[in-house]
């Protein structure tokens, strides 16, 4: 899994649901140190979201247990990601 730059309008469109819940839920990850944004440097009017490494780690949990995959787990990515904000 990589932590690749997507344009936010192209999560609008492939989530199929309204612009505002998905601008809200990018702004809950921020908070939570889950994704990043950050504007465009070749076209001012976009805005592009990646994947942090806590982001990424809790992903890898969540795939990994729905593929019953070893490795780590969705709940320690939850737990590592709780400990993360006691400590800021």
């Amino acid at each position: 899994m990589e932590a690749r730059e997507v344009p936010v309008t192209d999560l609008c469109v492939a989530s199929n649901v309204p612009d505002s819940t998905v601008l809200r839920w990018i702004g809950r990850l921020v908070a939570r140190g889950m994704v990043r944004r950050r504007g465009d440097s070749e076209d001012r009017r976009r805005v592009l979201v990646a994947l942090t490494e806590p982001g990424l780690l809790a992903m890898a949990g969540y795939f990994n247990d729905r593929r019953g995959l070893p490795g780590i787990s969705a709940a320690s990515a939850r737990a590592s990601e709780a400990s993360m904000a006691r400590s800021s």
